[in-house]
């Protein structure tokens, strides 16, 4: 009932194969997913560059990859766009690492394993290595943009001021006691 008869296309053969329904919706969807996650991987340039607003796309392609396993082709894709777009002398030490810190936000997104963060994050470090304005543009970044990167830094300092200030307090409370002993 759920059986569909599939000819072969060579008319001299007489082969009869039989698709279970549910293989044929499986393979459709497969195919669907699959070139879906295809077009995305060909815009992650573009997505990232208008991170965090294009997190539903991430979240599509993640579906797609969970489904496709094209991790693979989308870090080669990745690569290859960013050597061609940005890994070059025309490009500022700014615009790589505006898209630097926004790749970090998306692909945290998109593979929380870290790893195609350390495949594609890697070369973009190595080429900012050796720019010499590297370090003076990401100071400079930190000091003129409320980054999230900063706001990081600022609430981890925020939790580490009001443990000290914990501390503090049960310190003096615990000296008071011993001083009425």
């Amino acid at each position: 009932d759920n059986d569909i008869e599939m000819k072969s296309h060579n008319d001299n053969d007489n082969n009869i194969q039989i698709l279970d329904l549910n293989d044929l919706i499986s393979n459709i969807q497969h195919f669907v997913f699959e070139k879906f996650g295809e077009m995305r991987i060909s815009e992650m340039f573009d997505i990232i560059l208008v991170y965090p607003q294009s997190i539903p796309s991430l979240l599509d392609l993640k579906e797609c990859l969970n489904i496709t396993s094209e991790w693979r082709q989308l870090q080669i894709s990745m690569l290859s766009s960013f050597k061609k777009r940005l890994l070059h002398h025309g490009a500022s030490s700014k615009d790589i690492i505006t898209q630097y810190i926004a790749t970090i936000g998306a692909l945290k997104e998109l593979d929380p394993t870290g790893i195609t963060l350390e495949i594609i994050g890697e070369p973009m470090r190595i080429y900012l290595r050796e720019r010499d304005d590297a370090i003076r543009c990401v100071v400079s970044h930190l000091i003129e943009n409320d980054t999230a990167l900063l706001k990081e830094f600022k609430q981890k300092q925020r939790l580490e001021w009001n443990h000290n200030d914990d501390d503090v307090k049960v310190d003096s409370d615990d000296d008071s006691d011993d001083d009425n002993d």
